[in-house]
């Protein structure tokens, strides 16, 4: 086996896992603080330190497992799928996140039945956080029957059914 090919691999696996775990340690609140200056003033978030890190890491991310057992082993021993889960939500500070998101998880799971469990035994437990709804005039929640109504708080505006 060549080394020089060997060190390659070693090197890319350590990347990986450094970008993982360096987005696990982003979704924390200090993202959470940001998003909520950014609230006040949209362009603000263009000049934010933290602008586009997390969609950059998760497009490392989605990029190193495409095809890659090895990572996605990584991925499942490290439970790193919650981390890319956290990047499924609107966020100013790192537009076409959730896009990057959805690619990683179909890399992830991709011939890969431990990661595909980890997805199989999610459950529904709530509406996230609609304060970004509200400001739109729009109230979610979760009836009884487990489906997620859309209701307009703005009287002039009808919600399509």
């Amino acid at each position: 086996v060549n080394s020089g090919r060997c060190s390659q691999l070693a090197a890319r696996q350590s990347f990986f896992l450094s970008a993982l775990d360096l987005l696990s340690k982003t979704a924390s609140s200090e993202t959470s603080k940001a998003k909520d200056v950014t609230a006040s003033d949209p362009k603000a978030f263009q000049n934010h330190p933290l602008y586009c890190l997390r969609r950059d890491l998760m497009s490392i991310i989605a990029n190193c497992l495409a095809g890659h057992q090895d990572n996605q082993d990584k991925l499942c021993e490290n439970e790193g799928m919650m981390a890319i889960l956290s990047g499924c939500s609107v966020d100013n500070l790192n537009p076409f996140i959730g896009e990057w998101a959805v690619m990683a998880i179909r890399n992830a799971c991709e011939n890969h039945p431990g990661n595909q469990a980890v997805i199989g035994k999610l459950r529904q437990s709530g509406v996230a956080d609609t304060g970004l709804l509200r400001t739109m005039g729009l109230d979610v929640s979760v009836g009884d029957d487990g489906k997620v109504h859309v209701k307009s708080t703005d009287s002039r505006a009808p919600v399509a059914k």
